[in-house]
């Protein structure tokens, strides 16, 4: 498998800092940039991962690294399982966002596991602020998105039947919650309004327009139909 990032993760009696950076300095032609770190203070959190390794919920995992790893071209699994002298199934493909990893490296996005300090992170490159600003530009589109959908509903220009064309379904269930308040709070504005109903009777025969009129008369007075 080719790939052009990747995740490293070796025990630390198998390898250290000095043979990292080695292999760092060997293969700077190949990597563009790279990220590391010596996990010591992971514990065990679920009984079965701990047996599996003979252990129990609360010890203390083996010392091991995360070794992140950017490349200027795709490279197979095989050979970058050999720089570190490790096995192929340790080189890993990186699931979700590379910024994600990058901050799993110190645990920033997991509460629940030890927060290591960003200061053992070691890397040729501003790993936290490229991070930090990919997330937040991923928040800042989300959050505009998010406006962007609500107002469409409060403001009548979508109805429900319009959201199988307007929203995709990973909007539907990240917004899922405010897209049902928006059409409440829509409901409630509209039950509040004090509206003059005007019925206009159009008669005729079939394939006279009158579904044609009827639609232009609505759109003329500001209503979708």
């Amino acid at each position: 498998m080719k790939l052009k990032v990747c995740e490293i993760v070796i025990n630390s009696n198998l390898i250290n800092k000095t043979k990292i950076e080695t292999i760092l300095e060997a293969k700077t032609k190949a990597i563009q940039n790279y990220a590391y770190i010596l996990h010591d203070k992971d514990i065990y959190q679920n009984d079965k991962e701990a047996q599996l390794n003979g252990k129990k919920v609360g010890d203390i995992k083996d010392p091991h690294y995360h070794i992140y790893l950017r490349f200027n071209n795709s490279y197979d699994t095989k050979h970058i399982s050999q720089w570190f002298n490790t096995q192929e199934n340790f080189v890993s493909k990186i699931k979700g966002r590379f910024s994600d990893a990058l901050m799993y490296m110190i645990h920033a996005n997991r509460s629940d596991k030890y927060q290591y300090d960003e200061k053992e992170v070691i890397s040729n490159f501003d790993w936290k602020s490229e991070a930090q600003q990919d997330i937040f530009n991923r928040k800042y589109k989300m959050d505009a998105r998010l406006k962007e959908i609500i107002d469409k509903i409060e403001s009548g220009e979508w109805k429900r039947y319009d959201l199988i064309n307007k929203i995709n379904g990973y909007e539907n269930n990240i917004y899922y919650s405010a897209i049902k308040k928006a059409f409440e709070r829509r409901i409630d504005f509209l039950e509040e309004m004090k509206r003059e109903m005007e019925c206009v009777f159009i008669t005729g025969m079939s394939g006279s327009g009158k579904s044609t009129l009827a639609k232009k008369i609505a759109e003329n007075k500001g209503y979708k139909a």
